[in-house]
């Protein structure tokens, strides 16, 4: 009997589930988003009703603006946690995350990307993203904007380049010529320059480079090995003909790069709002 029962209740919210799927499918293709909560908008429970919440909008303006100058996230967050113009980001772990995460957010132009997490049937209440197996649904217009489309796309291009430039774009850290661009064949991990500690008093500094991967320990997958900073530069002098490593020969020179995987297919569906 018991048995039966748990088979009835677990039948029942397997269809609750799905009745609330539906609904929620159906408000995407009406352009209605399942709830909005955003930084800089008042609360809604489907964006029909959004409103800009100037004084956080200001602090959105502030970070794309200040990006370009350019100023590292992680700065931009030190300096809106001295000012208290963020409360809430004095109790955060990562406030460079939450700047970097605004900076990387379409909505703040005033669209809306729908369905871009689902709940997998059996699994209520873990939702993952969604790569390809439901329909996702564009809504241009849904809500004000904060930022306009160019800027939008000009901080995007500026993130790609940092991120190519890799610890190169960090001004805090001291880089050289090698610096991001040395990749391991193993695991595509950027390789690092480290100071290897003299083991006796008479015995000097030496440096070295290795995978990041590697250098967090035996627990990675990565098992390249490392390799001194002489044998690394006799060996590219050697790639490059020239008698000894040069900075600038190493930087003019235009390193072969591995084509990128082409992103999974979604199915997108323009939706505009009127």
């Amino acid at each position: 009997m018991l048995t039966l029962l748990a088979s009835f209740a677990q039948a029942e919210s397997e269809q609750i589930s799905q009745n609330v799927k539906w609904r929620v499918r159906k408000g995407f293709e009406q352009g209605k988003a399942n709830g909005f909560h955003l930084y800089g908008y008042t609360d809604s429970p489907d964006a029909t009703d959004v409103e800009i919440v100037e004084d956080e909008a200001k602090v959105v303006r502030w970070i794309f603006a200040h990006y370009m100058l350019p100023t590292s996230c992680e700065a931009m967050a030190a300096q809106l946690i001295t000012d208290g113009r963020v409360p809430h980001l004095a109790s955060n772990k990562m406030p460079g995350e939450w700047v970097r995460h605004i900076l990387k957010n379409p909505s703040y132009t005033g669209d809306l990307l729908l369905g871009q997490w689902a709940t997998p049937d059996g699994k209520p209440g873990r939702a993952v993203r969604n790569t390809g197996e439901h329909p996702m649904y564009l809504v241009e217009g849904a809500i004000p904007a904060i930022i306009d489309h160019g800027t939008f796309t000009t901080v995007q291009a500026e993130i790609a380049r940092r991120r190519d430039l890799g610890a190169r774009a960090n001004w805090s850290i001291d880089t050289v010529a090698m610096t991001s661009k040395i990749k391991c064949a193993a695991c595509g991990c950027s390789f690092v320059r480290t100071a290897r500690k003299p083991r006796t008093q008479n015995s000097i500094t030496t440096e070295h480079w290795i995978c990041t991967e590697r250098k967090k320990g035996r627990a990675t997958s990565c098992s390249t090995s490392e390799i001194s900073d002489t044998a690394l530069k006799t060996f590219i002098a050697t790639i490059l003909g020239i008698d000894e490593f040069d900075d600038d020969v190493f930087t003019a020179h235009r390193p072969h790069r591995r084509g990128r995987e082409r992103p999974l297919h979604v199915p997108l569906h323009r939706w505009h709002h009127q």
